[in-house]
């Protein structure tokens, strides 16, 4: 299962996101389209925090189905408009994908500061 974590500060502004495990949707050795989404929904938030907001974003990703960002000045207490829409997109989009694949994705949003 894939459990999606979005993470808010103080103000409740998205600063965030961890993404881990495995959908396992499709059957051994074939194209899962739940991974697939939520991949390309996580990769198209790191890359419009990045080129679209301007913001600085700290990303880690492994091949075991891991990906973890953040954007540190919103954690701290900025905030910014643009990347609050691109992470409230991540958001809609993830809560899609589990209200479709119940057994297959979770999201939850958590205050970390």
């Amino acid at each position: 299962m894939i459990q999606a974590v979005l993470f808010t500060n103080s103000e409740g502004h998205i600063w965030g996101f961890r993404i881990k495990g495995h959908a396992e949707y499709a059957a051994d050795g074939e194209p899962d389209i739940v991974c697939a989404a939520v991949s390309a929904l996580a990769y198209n938030t790191v890359n419009g925090l990045q080129q679209l907001c301007g913001q600085h974003v700290l990303c880690k990703t492994n091949d075991d189905g891991f990906m973890a960002a953040q954007v540190p000045l919103i954690r701290e207490g900025a905030n910014s408009d643009k990347a609050e829409l691109v992470f409230r997109l991540l958001y809609l989009g993830l809560k899609q994908l589990a209200r479709q694949y119940r057994s297959n994705v979770t999201v939850k949003t958590v205050k970390h500061t």
